[in-house]
């Protein structure tokens, strides 16, 4: 509750909100929430300093009291990172925040890629090549 009164504390509150700013996007199409559920979970007191969720459950940006306000639409790795990331400064910065969510796919000293292990979950995220991103095999090393 010292956030709600407390101004230093409210801005180092928004500040590590700021984390996972994608949980809490106004634009629901960029909004990561559905796609990484548990990962904002972990940020819900940030409802206390005016962020809201987008849920998939209720397709709808919801309130600490779940009241819906907004309608979104479920996104993708594919939907964030597309040809836009080319040209688009801002498309790109998301598409690369994105991807680092699988940083040990692309992880350039082989003995920490996680690629041989778990192929099939880092090539879900195969779009973050069109950022420069490359899968780091024990091959290629």
């Amino acid at each position: 509750q010292d956030v709600l009164t407390n101004k230093r504390q409210h801005s180092i509150c928004l500040e590590e909100c700021s984390k996972r700013s994608c949980c809490f996007e106004d634009e629901p199409a960029l909004s990561c929430y559905k796609m990484e559920r548990e990962w904002c979970d972990e940020y819900e007191a940030c409802t206390h300093v005016g962020m809201a969720f987008t849920t998939s459950a209720s397709s709808a940006k919801t309130t600490p009291a779940g009241t819906p306000t907004t309608t979104t639409k479920t996104i993708s790795i594919n939907d964030l990172c597309n040809q836009d990331v080319l040209t688009n400064k801002r498309q790109h910065s998301i598409c690369l925040e994105e991807c680092s969510k699988r940083s040990c796919c692309f992880e350039d000293e082989p003995a920490l890629s996680c690629y041989e292990e778990d192929k099939e979950w880092c090539r879900q995220y195969q779009a973050c090549t069109l950022v420069g991103m490359v899968f780091t095999t024990s091959a290629s090393s």
